[in-house]
């Protein structure tokens, strides 16, 4: 199973301007708490987190952050990162990223459409899939 979240700073977003056939599922407020979109043949999802849950979150997020064995620097640099968010999209694919890199591009491109960040397999990853902090950075 694919799971990664997204982190992007903007308070709303539509994800079918990047994704095409995204169909948001929404609250009686209007606002969204889901995408679902087919990626590679295959059905994934996007949840979104729900506003009120995002300072404990991020708050956790950037505790993680602290805890890392990384540089001062990476970890400020990830911090500031994450500072930023204001809206959290977590992917869940039954699909693995390895079987469908649709998946894995999907990441990217919204990170990259709203100037976000990837959190996938204990990493921060840049839209061009830079590693700021985590295993992936081999560090």
């Amino acid at each position: 199973m694919a799971n990664a979240t997204i982190y992007l700073p903007y308070d709303d977003i539509d994800l079918g301007d990047v994704l095409a056939g995204a169909v948001a599922t929404r609250d009686a407020s209007g606002r969204a708490t889901a995408f679902d979109v087919i990626l590679g043949g295959q059905p994934a999802r996007f949840n979104v987190m729900h506003v009120a849950a995002m300072g404990r979150h991020l708050a956790g997020f950037a505790g993680w952050i602290h805890s890392l064995d990384e540089s001062a620097e990476r970890k400020a640099d990830a911090g500031l990162l994450a500072g930023s968010a204001k809206f959290v999209l977590g992917l869940v694919a039954a699909g693995e990223f390895e079987d469908n890199p649709a998946l894995w591009q999907s990441l990217f491109r919204v990170a990259d459409k709203w100037d976000g960040f990837v959190f996938v397999y204990d990493s921060i990853l840049l839209p061009n899939g830079g590693v700021v902090v985590g295993p992936l950075g081999g560090s």
